[in-house]
């Protein structure tokens, strides 16, 4: 009984330790003083050119899609009209009699440019100009709607199903937290979808004689029309809004020092006129800011090591006793970790190469190995190890490397293995040949 009761209570410390590591950010690195993330259902942050993610809350639970559904809407419209943009789209009823919600006044008859709709759509978050521009892509919405979860499979987003182009409530609809990633990460990727969401405003000209409209963008990070005292210089592009399934949502790309930030945060609360999606968006950038960075490990052109080189013409290598030349990093090592990190206590390097020696001649820039970097363990950088010099070869050398290497290659070891065994067998049949010779001429001259 006490040897059962203690193996219960192993799993159960065992399960415990699981469920808390599966809570902590992937990676050996810790980042301490993270703020609180309780105004929202799922909070994703993530350093895009170091691949860290910093924090996460939620994952693959099923979410209402709320206005991230536009990223898909606007990505696919980048895709299909960029080249595009100027052409003219004259508005008919069918395409925007399914629109709810958030309008741009849209009716039919408007005429008006492709960059001028993906502004409303995209910029504004105007649901009426989000339907007219998915029948510009596909004719007609339902056609547009089965595109986006067909392009949304292909990113690899396997858990998210859209029933319209606006992201407006349906309870057949849903997504998750990683998969919200997946494809924020590849609108990011997309220069246009990027340029127009990250406008403040735009003006709109139609060309149907109706008066001119000055759209803003939605997202509060990036302008204070719809909602003041969030907006953020680091903030760039993306999307912003809120509906009841889905609560306040923000999804931007915020750049710092270079480096680049995804922020994801949906399901977010409001409380006293704060709302929980901007604020801890805000509170993400700024940690951002006084705690993360791209820090500095080595040089380019760091002296490494030395390789010998064989065949070296005299004087062309750094020893004139062993032929040599110098291993160099072939550009800066880098790494992204907190402000302050102690390079010399907890980051330590290990290099190889690809060859023992080398033979000349060699070129410079000629990739030899690599360094791998680490902090307190965990690999953080690699970076290519190059020779930076160029060494002629020597033709005497090389002519007597040459004829040593045909000596003592396997195809001229075989022919003296094969000559050494075949010459006795010759030497017997000719002797043979010269007895049976001799034979026949004494039994010719017995006849005679």
């Amino acid at each position: 009984m006490i040897k059962r009761a203690f193996i219960r209570v192993a799993c159960l410390l065992f399960l415990f330790c699981l469920i808390c590591s599966a809570s902590l950010p992937v990676g050996a690195l810790s980042y301490t003083g993270l703020p609180s993330t309780d105004a929202a259902e799922s909070v994703y942050f993530y350093n895009i050119d170091a691949g860290e993610l910093l924090l996460k809350k939620g994952g693959n639970t099923k979410i209402a899609p709320a206005s991230s559904v536009k990223i898909m809407t606007g990505l696919i419209a980048c895709e299909m009209l960029g080249d595009k943009l100027d052409t003219e789209v004259t508005i008919k009823k069918g395409m925007i009699s399914a629109s709810k919600g958030t309008s741009m006044k849209l009716t039919e008859g408007d005429t008006l440019t492709v960059r001028d709709l993906m502004y409303g759509a995209l910029c504004s978050g105007f649901n009426d100009a989000a339907y007219a521009l998915a029948s510009v892509c596909c004719k007609n919405p339902s056609d547009f709607v089965a595109k986006m979860n067909e392009r949304a499979a292909e990113l690899g987003a396997l858990n998210t199903y859209y029933t319209n182009p606006t992201g407006y409530d349906d309870k057949n609809a849903y997504t998750t937290l990683e998969d919200t990633a997946t494809i924020a990460k590849a609108a990011i990727k997309n220069e246009l979808y990027m340029e127009i969401t990250s406008t403040i405003s735009k003006k709109i000209d139609f060309k149907n004689g109706r008066d001119s409209l000055t759209v803003y963008n939605r997202n509060g990070l990036i302008s204070a029309y719809y909602t003041k005292d969030f907006t953020n210089n680091y903030a760039k592009g993306l999307i912003a809004g809120v509906t009841d399934l889905g609560g306040h949502c923000v999804i931007t790309n915020a750049v710092i020092r270079g480096s680049s930030y995804l922020c994801i945060v949906m399901g977010g609360k409001e409380s006293g006129g704060v709302i929980g999606s901007y604020s801890i968006a805000n509170e993400l950038i700024e940690y951002a800011v006084s705690n993360l960075g791209v820090i500095s490990l080595m040089d380019e052109g760091t002296y490494v090591c030395s390789i010998p080189v064989d065949h070296a013409q005299s004087g062309m290598t750094e020893s004139d006793t062993e032929p040599t030349i110098k291993v160099r990093t072939a550009r800066e090592a880098t790494a992204f970790l907190p402000l302050g990190t102690d390079i010399a206590s907890r980051v330590s390097y290990r290099y190889y190469l690809f060859s023992e020696r080398l033979s000349a001649p060699v070129e410079p820039g000629t990739v030899v190995g690599a360094i791998d970097f680490y902090c307190d363990g965990e690999h953080i950088e690699s970076v290519p190890l190059v020779v930076n010099a160029r060494v002629d070869s020597n033709p005497l050398l090389v002519g007597i490397s040459s004829m040593r290497s045909a000596i003592i290659s396997r195809t001229a070891i075989i022919s003296l293995i094969c000559f050494i065994c075949l010459t006795p067998i010759w030497h017997c049949l000719l002797n043979g040949k010269k007895r049976r010779y001799k034979n026949v001429k004494e039994i010719k001259l017995k006849r005679l």
